[in-house]
């Protein structure tokens, strides 16, 4: 595995890791890891109850992404953000975050184990520098915009994870 694979495996199992602790809590559950087939990310469970979980990034762009994760693996060398002139970002962001979502909803892939431990969790993290309300209320827009009738429901819930006050927030998104 390179390393960069490395640290996108690290980074997952934190964020699964996190969520489990808040969700936990949160339904008086105890879910564990137990194995990590990719895909799906995770294999949970509670006693005899199974799940899964699926990670995926919405990055604010392909720049924006690669900034992070050179900062963030050993070895490469760090990319500078350029920036430049930018305009609407919520409501570009907004576009790309459905997009990567509808991704996640219509990929084969998350059918069987569907079929096999029931529909997942998708978390969906927002790396996006400029994140505020407006972002959200742009998203919620986007959402209710996009025809979904592609989805293959394979997930029961979509949770969207962001920093706040250093530490993540994980909210339940209703897309459709």
């Amino acid at each position: 595995m390179n390393k960069r694979a490395q640290i996108k495996k690290e980074h997952e199992r934190a964020v699964m890791l996190d969520f489990l602790n808040w969700y936990n809590l949160k339904e008086e559950c105890s879910y564990v890891i137990y194995a990590e087939p990719d895909p799906p990310e995770a294999l949970i469970k509670d006693g005899n109850k199974l799940s899964w979980l699926e990670v995926t990034d919405t990055f604010y762009s392909n720049e924006w992404a690669k900034t992070i994760t050179s900062n963030a693996t050993p070895g490469e060398k760090n990319h500078k953000w350029q920036g430049g002139l930018q305009v609407n970002m919520d409501v570009y962001f907004a576009k790309k975050f459905v997009e990567n979502l509808q991704k996640k909803l219509t990929k084969n892939s998350y059918v069987q184990p569907a079929k096999e431990f029931g529909a997942g969790i998708l978390l969906i993290t927002l790396e996006y520098p400029f994140l505020s309300n407006e972002t959200f209320e742009e998203i919620i827009k986007c959402c209710e915009l996009t025809d979904w009738s592609g989805d293959l429901l394979c997930f029961k819930n979509v949770y969207i994870v962001y920093p706040r006050e250093n530490k993540k927030v994980f909210s339940e998104l209703k897309y459709a």
